[in-house]
This record gives structure tokens, C-alpha cells and sequence, in this order.
């Protein structure tokens, strides 16, 4: 991509051609969206990444759309911020909010089908990079309860799939709706994941029984034997090992490794998992 163009130029029209697509849902939740990524500002974050990665060798197809993934998070943060149960803010850079102008609950949703499309765009462009397998955290899909947890967990998890799918039909993607309990059960189906990734407030005997039965499962040692190790470690790691694998497991920790994780236990981890 050529050099001389300007950034901030380069990022609009990137940006105005996404939000081209965000009427296929819905015509008033597009609008609330459009209103939200669209509205006047510097755009710093985006611009930021651009400036970096000119430096580094080159702008290409590929930053703009992460640009544009980071410029849809921040309109989605601060749809949320301007809520009447957050900061309560009638304007947005001089402009009403996006809930003054469409409605809280409109607001809400476009924040959410923002925060999806980031995804969505993002990902497939790590894919297209050269990544074999994409995951999907959603660290706080425990918190969320009934029907909140189809409608904000579920349907956006079974969104962005779905795309990446249409794009990308060979490439594995692993969904990880951390501390769902129960409804880990059956999600991989009803988002149509290939995997479904649990935490350690499961027990690898109950996902056997209960999630195993519609395919592949990752997990779910808990993170704090990497920092303790020992015999508990050890033993942890081949119990998880045993009760999986009647079916396709994918080995893991049950959330992300510790800035205090021994290196040794990770090998020690390695060793058991092989060993049982």
C-alpha cells in the first residue's frame, strides 16, 4: 500500500465501508452503530497503529482493518460510558450520545454488534496472516444469567462464528465463555464452535459427560499449579488428562498463566499430561 497516502484518510474510508455493512442485522441498530464509529474525532488510536506500522516497514490491508477494529471498541466503550447508569451524558464530542439519539437499549445493542464486528474484521484478518486456529474469550460470560447470557454471550459468540466460517470454512475456532457452568453445556452447537474451552470451577469429569458428548474440549487445569507445582501439579494434570480422554481434548489451563508461573511447572505440566 503506498505511503503517501494520508492516514487519517486511509482510516475513514476504511471505516465508512464497514459501516456500509452494519444495516444487515437491522436498519436502527445499523444506525445506532453508524452513529456511534462514525461520529467526528482524531481517531488517535487507529492512527496510532498506522504511524506504527509505517514505521515498521509499510501500511497494508491488513493494519487498516485492525485499525478500524480498535476504532469500533473505543466507539463501543464510550456508547457505554455515556449511559444514564454510568456518566450519565447527554453529548458525545458536541453531538448527542448515542443513547439520546437512538435510545438506551438501542445503545446497548450497537455497543455489543460494534464490539462483534471488531471481532469478526480482526480475526479474519489474523487469519489471512497465517493463524491455524482462532479463540474466543469471553472472560465475563459468567456473570451473565438466562437470558442475558443468550443475548450477550451466546448470540454474539454464534455471530462472529458464523462469519468467520463464511470467510474462512476450514479454519477451527475454539469459543471460551468462561465460568458458564451449565451452559457450557451445548454451546459449542449452538454457536457452531469446533471446540468449547472450560475453566477449572468445572470438573473435567462432569464436561465428559455433560460437553464432551458434542465434540472437542480444551482445559482446564487451574493456573495457580503453575506458580505451586508439586505433587499436586502432577496429579491435577493426569486426572484432567484421564477424564477427557474418551473424546478430542485439547490440553490447557483453565484461564491464562500468572506473571508468577514457575517456567519449571510448565514442563513439569507437559511431562504429566504425556505421562498419563
Amino acid at each position: 500500500m503506498r505511503r503517501d497516502v494520508n492516514h487519517s484518510i486511509l482510516l475513514q474510508t476504511r471505516l465508512d465501508e464497514i459501516a456500509a455493512g452494519f444495516g444487515t442485522v437491522s436498519a436502527p441498530l445499523g444506525a445506532a452503530m453508524s452513529h456511534a464509529a462514525l461520529s467526528s474525532g482524531k481517531r488517535f488510536r487507529g492512527n496510532l497503529l498506522l504511524l506504527a506500522a509505517d514505521a515498521s516497514g509499510g501500511v497494508c490491508e491488513t493494519i487498516v482493518d485492525a485499525a478500524c477494529a480498535i476504532e469500533m471498541v473505543h466507539a463501543a466503550s464510550l456508547v457505554f460510558d455515556d449511559l444514564p447508569c454510568m456518566d450519565d451524558a447527554a453529548l458525545r464530542r458536541g453531538q448527542p450520545a448515542t443513547h439520546v439519539a437512538h435510545g438506551e437499549s438501542r445503545a446497548v445493542l450497537g455497543g455489543i454488534a460494534l464490539i462483534t464486528e471488531a471481532t469478526i474484521h480482526y480475526l479474519s484478518r489474523q487469519i489471512e496472516a497465517g493463524a491455524e486456529v482462532v479463540k474466543l474469550f469471553d472472560s465475563w460470560a459468567g456473570s451473565l444469567k438466562g437470558r442475558d447470557f443468550d443475548d450477550f454471550a451466546l448470540a454474539p459468540a454464534r455471530r462472529i462464528i458464523a462469519a468467520l466460517k463464511e470467510r474462512h470454512p476450514d479454519i477451527p475456532v475454539i469459543a471460551f465463555p468462561r465460568e458458564a457452568g451449565e451452559r457450557y453445556i451445548g454451546f459449542a452447537k449452538a454457536t457452531g464452535a469446533d471446540c468449547v474451552a472450560l475453566d477449572n470451577s468445572v470438573e473435567a469429569e462432569w464436561a465428559a459427560r455433560a460437553v464432551q458428548v458434542d465434540g472437542c474440549v480444551q482445559g482446564n487445569l487451574d493456573p495457580r499449579h503453575m506458580v505451586t507445582g508439586g505433587p499436586d501439579l502432577v496429579r491435577e494434570a493426569q486426572r484432567i488428562t484421564r477424564a477427557l480422554r474418551g473424546g478430542p481434548h485439547v490440553f490447557n489451563l483453565g484461564h491464562g498463566i500468572t506473571p508468577d508461573a514457575d517456567p519449571d511447572n510448565v514442563a513439569r505440566m507437559i511431562d504429566a499430561v504425556r505421562s498419563a
